[in-house]
C-alpha cells in the first residue's frame, strides 16, 4: 500500500456501532419532532377552517335577512355562492382524515423489542418517515381548501358589502 501523498486527505475512519446508534437518535429525533409540529399545523388549519365555516354562514345569513337586494341582484348572488364556496372548502379542509401515527405501540413489543438498538432506531426513522410523507398529502390537500374558503369569503364579504350598500 503506497503512502499517502503530503496534503492529500485522508479517509475517515469507518463508524462504530456507537456512532450509528447516535446518529440514528438524531435522526429519529428530528423526525419525531417533525411530525409534532405537522401535526400541529393540521390542528391549526382545521380551527381556522371551522372559523372560516362559520362566518360565511353567518355572513350568508345576515345578507338574507337584509331588505330587497333587487338593485344589487348580482353581487347578492355572487356573495351567496362565494360564501357557499368558503363553507364547502372549509368543510373540505376540515374533514376528518385517517392520519398516521407512529410507531404503533404493539409493534414496538412484537417486532422491535428483541433487535439491537441501531437496528430499532433504523426501522423507528423508516416507519416515522413514512408516516410523514402520507400525512403531508393531507396536509397539503387540507392548506388548498384553506386557501381555496379564504379567497371565497374575502370574495362574498366583498360582494356582500356592494350588494348592502347598493341597497341602502
Amino acid at each position: 500500500m503506497a503512502d499517502p501523498e503530503p496534503g492529500a486527505a485522508t479517509p475517515p475512519p469507518a463508524p462504530t456501532t456507537a456512532d450509528q446508534v447516535d446518529t440514528l437518535e438524531v435522526i429519529n429525533k428530528e423526525i419525531t419532532d417533525r411530525l409534532a409540529r405537522q401535526s400541529t399545523s393540521m390542528a391549526q388549519i382545521d380551527t381556522k377552517a371551522a372559523l372560516i365555516a362559520g362566518v360565511a354562514a353567518t355572513a350568508a345569513q345576515f345578507l338574507a335577512g337584509r331588505k330587497d337586494p333587487a338593485p344589487a341582484a348580482l353581487f347578492a348572488a355572487l356573495a351567496y355562492s362565494a360564501y357557499a364556496c368558503a363553507f364547502l372548502a372549509a368543510v373540505g379542509a376540515y374533514s376528518l382524515a385517517r392520519y398516521t401515527d407512529v410507531p404503533d405501540p404493539r409493534a414496538l413489543v412484537t417486532r422491535l423489542a428483541h433487535l439491537p438498538k441501531a437496528e430499532v432506531f433504523a426501522r423507528l426513522a423508516a416507519t416515522r418517515t413514512d408516516a410523514f410523507e402520507a400525512n403531508q398529502r393531507k396536509h397539503r390537500r387540507k392548506a388548498v381548501f384553506w386557501w381555496v374558503s379564504v379567497v371565497a369569503l374575502a370574495l362574498g364579504l366583498a360582494s356582500s358589502t356592494i350588494a348592502i350598500v347598493q341597497t341602502g
